[in-house]
């Protein structure tokens, strides 16, 4: 492809960034445009947020990334219930809603599988969707995870919802990873 755009994307851990970038992510995800899609849809608190940095201290189950474009901070990644018996982790994503309907969360979440499989001892990653978020259900469909099963409705802002399980392996994601990378450019 003669006018592919590579977009090259770091991850910081949340606890190696300044104070004011770590609760400008707290903004983002009360982001009435992010949490509708999160199962947790409250409000979260400056100390609520402040509780979350402490307990990602040596947390060796959950661990936060800011994702930068250019040096600017445009979303962010994690991942949780890291099972290091199993070799297994539940990944997450979300944006700053500046950069919503760009095509930005697709390379971000690429990359982020690629850095989860070469740099943690990771060889399964999971995640949960929610039926009604259609742009994250394309998103993993798009990356290659499978569907594993469909889980029961939940109530979520008082309506029934079925939640989506997605998994990729990381001999899945090895074998089809230059094939997405050539689609993204990265």
């Amino acid at each position: 492809m003669e006018n592919e755009i590579k977009i090259e994307i770091e991850f910081r851990n949340i606890l190696d960034t300044d104070r004011n970038t770590q609760f400008k992510i707290r903004d983002w995800r009360n982001h009435y445009g992010v949490r509708k899609y999160l199962f947790n849809t409250n409000i979260i608190t400056k100390e609520e947020h402040s509780n979350l940095l402490v307990s990602l201290k040596n947390n060796n189950e959950h661990l936060c990334f800011i994702a930068y474009k250019n040096n600017i901070p445009v979303g962010v990644v994690n991942t949780i219930k890291i099972d290091a018996i199993n070799k297994q982790c539940d990944i997450g994503i979300f944006l700053n809603t500046d950069y919503f309907f760009q095509g930005l969360g697709s390379h971000i979440y690429q990359q982020f599988i690629e850095y989860v499989f070469s740099n943690l001892a990771i060889e399964t990653i999971n995640c949960e969707v929610l039926d009604d978020n259609i742009s994250s259900l394309k998103l993993h469909r798009k990356t290659g995870f499978t569907e594993d099963i469909k889980r029961n409705e939940i109530i979520h802002y008082n309506n029934k919802i079925n939640i989506h399980l997605f998994e990729i392996s990381k001999q899945t994601w090895l074998t089809i990873r230059h094939k997405k990378n050539k689609q993204l450019s990265i």
